[in-house]
Order: structure tokens, then sequence, then C-alpha cells
């Protein structure tokens, strides 16, 4: 096992960020560094993928986002009409060039609209060796594609609940414009019988709704990432979604309340990565990043690293991609390979497992749920 920080790039002017964001620094902990067996999420609202233009954005975004190995992505704003099943293909084969394992789930409004391009809709990405705890993928209920995410399998009694939200402004539907994420909500809404929508405060109620939904447990680790396009106050719609799922801001937790825009046009906080109690157990760093310092958006992109040797709880990886062993392999590399599986044998005491249900089934003993029973027999 590493014991050595991982360093990437120096994109932060410096490692202790200032407090005051008024020169576009980075504020919190430092991006450039990730432990060893670090569980990373990165949250950005992307402003568009611009996928109607080309891939461009797509691939720089994908292309950058490598460089800090997040094992969770989690882009809002995206732009993207997904409701179309070529233009979902489009993106995995774009993630696919940068991310030989992972899986998306990529929402849009629901709208019969034949263009790449769709305002709102928000995107999850989950990598690596994470791509084989998935459970449950999520999505809005209600089809217009607020939120999406996974959640993932930690052992029998633990899960890793990821969702990422992009939530519209609190502005008149009729001020808006016909062609934003508003008004596509607005008419959605009333499609569905309310003839007087408020897309903004609807997302507080249908997100608590769907949120029962998921199965969330004490236990579980629960984090919300989002552009909530509201400052959170008592007064603020968002403060009653916080106190409704007993949710807290991760970043004020961790580094108290700083002063903190997160949009170029604005001079408050209104995106977010919000968690539960549990995740606070759990919760190494947090920061902002600086405007365009990991990605080109006109918000700040927030970083979640969580404690990936508690999390793991001694969960062998034989993962191709980290075991790096292969047809091309050395003999040298597959010895290795071969001493490390049977050091991990060996730990999980696999062998007198085995054994034991042998000589139960020999006896004609009736096991229940053998099945569940072998596949958990590693763990």
């Amino acid at each position: 096992m590493q014991t050595e920080d991982i360093h990437y790039p120096a994109y932060a002017p410096k490692n202790i960020f200032d407090k005051d964001d008024d020169q576009n620094l980075p504020i919190g902990d430092n991006i450039n560094i990730k432990k060893p067996n670090t569980i990373r999420i990165y949250f950005n609202n992307i402003n568009s993928l611009k996928l109607s233009a080309s891939t461009e954005k797509l691939d720089t975004t994908l292309t950058n986002l490598t460089d800090i190995q997040p094992d969770i992505i989690q882009l809002a704003e995206t732009c993207i009409n997904t409701n179309i099943p070529q233009h979902r293909r489009e993106i995995n084969q774009r993630i696919k060039m940068k991310f030989k394992h992972f899986a998306m789930n990529c929402v849009s409004t629901t709208n019969s609209s034949k263009k790449k391009f769709l305002p709102g809709g928000v995107m999850t990405i989950i990598t690596n060796t994470w791509t084989n705890r998935i459970k449950q993928k999520i999505s809005d209920s209600r089809g217009l594609g607020r939120w999406c995410g996974y959640k993932l399998r930690i052992n029998d009694h633990q899960n890793l609940i990821s969702v990422t939200g992009y939530r519209v402004d609190n502005r008149n539907a009729a001020t808006a414009g016909p062609n934003t994420a508003k008004m596509q909500q607005y008419l959605h809404l009333r499609q569905l019988g309310d003839l007087h929508p408020n897309p903004c405060e609807q997302f507080i109620t249908d997100f608590i709704e769907d949120y029962k939904s998921w199965g969330v447990t004490k236990q579980d680790i629960f984090i919300f990432c989002l552009d909530g396009n509201e400052v959170i106050t008592q007064q603020s719609s968002m403060f009653k979604l916080t106190q409704k799922l007993k949710l807290i801001d991760l970043h004020e937790y961790r580094h108290g309340n700083s002063k903190l825009a997160t949009h170029k046009s604005g001079s408050g906080k209104i995106d977010y990565a919000l968690g539960n109690t549990k995740s606070l157990e759990y919760l190494q760093k947090i920061g902002y990043t600086s405007y365009d310092q990991i990605l080109q958006s006109d918000h700040r992109g927030i970083f979640i690293d969580l404690d990936g040797d508690i999390l793991s709880n001694n969960i062998p990886n034989f993962n191709e991609p980290n075991r790096h062993i292969g047809t091309k392999s050395t003999r040298k590399e597959g010895i290795l390979y071969k001493c490390e599986v049977l050091t991990q044998f060996a730990h999980q005491n696999i062998e007198q497992q085995l054994q034991n249900i042998l000589k139960e089934v020999d006896e004609g003993k009736q096991i229940p749920k053998l099945e569940k029973i072998l596949n958990g027999i590693d763990e």
C-alpha cells in the first residue's frame, strides 16, 4: 500500500488558501494533493457542454478531469438532450476514450425536441473500481432532469449515495425566456396538472419526496452536490431542504462560514456540497476551486475527498485498471499478482469458508441464501 501523497499539476497559486476570494483563489483544502485510497468527488456547473456545436468542450472537460483522478464526476447544467439515444451514445464514446471503466447517468427534461441542445440537465459519472459497486441508478422521478446519481454498495450494511443537482433560479417563468430550463420545467409541470407551477420551489418539494424513495439509512453516506441558485439563509427554500433532510454544508463544517461567491456574476454562495451526519466521519478534504481552475465555467468547482481506507473496509481490489495485469504482462508481474491474490485469500480466510460450506452440503444441510454467501465470501 502506498503511503506517499499523490501530487498533481499545481493548478492552485498556493497551498494555504485565502478565505477572501477577491483574487479568484481556491478556498478550502488543496486539490493538488490526493492521498492514496481516497474517494474523490468533483462537482461543477459546467454551463453547457456545447455538444450541439462539437465535442471539443466535452473532450477538454474529460481530459482536465483525468488530471485530478475523480472517482465520481458530477456536472450540472450540461444542456444535452438525453431523450435521444444517439446523443447518449456519443457521450459514452467520448468518456470511453478517457476512462476505461465508467458508468454514466445523464438526464434532461423530458422533451420531444430532436436537437442536441436542451437547457438544464445533470450528469453523474462513476469511474474506476466503484463501477462494480453500483446498486441503484437515481434519477428525477418526474422527468425534469433536475438530479441524478448512484447508490454504491460499501458492504452489506452501508451504501454511498452520491447525487448531482441543478435547481433553476426564482425568476418569474415569463421573464426567464422561452429557451430556458425554467420555462421547460414550467411547461412540463403544467402538463402534469399544476396550473400555476413554481419550478424553483417545486425542486425542494420533489427532491424531498424522491429522497424518501432511495432508502437512505442512518449508516449510509449521503452526499448531494448542486447548483442551488440561492444563498442559504434561514428564510430560504434551500434552508428548508437542509433542515428537512438533516443535511450539512460540508465546506462550512470543515472550514467555517467564509466570504465566498461561487458564480462570476454573483456575490454569494449558490453551489453546495451537502452531506448527512454519517458523511462527516469520512470527510478528509473539501474545497472550492478558483474559476476555470479545472473546468471552463462561470461557476467554481467543488471537490470532496472521502477516506477510502475506512470506506473500502477490506474490499479486495482486483479490477484490471488497478491490478495492472494482463496478457502482455511479464512473468515477474504475474508472480507478484499471484502472491497478492493468495495473500488476500489468506487474509479473508476464503479456503476455510469454502470448506465449511462444502462440509454442510455433504452433510445434506440446507444453506439459505447460498448465492449471497458465495458472492460476499471475500468481504
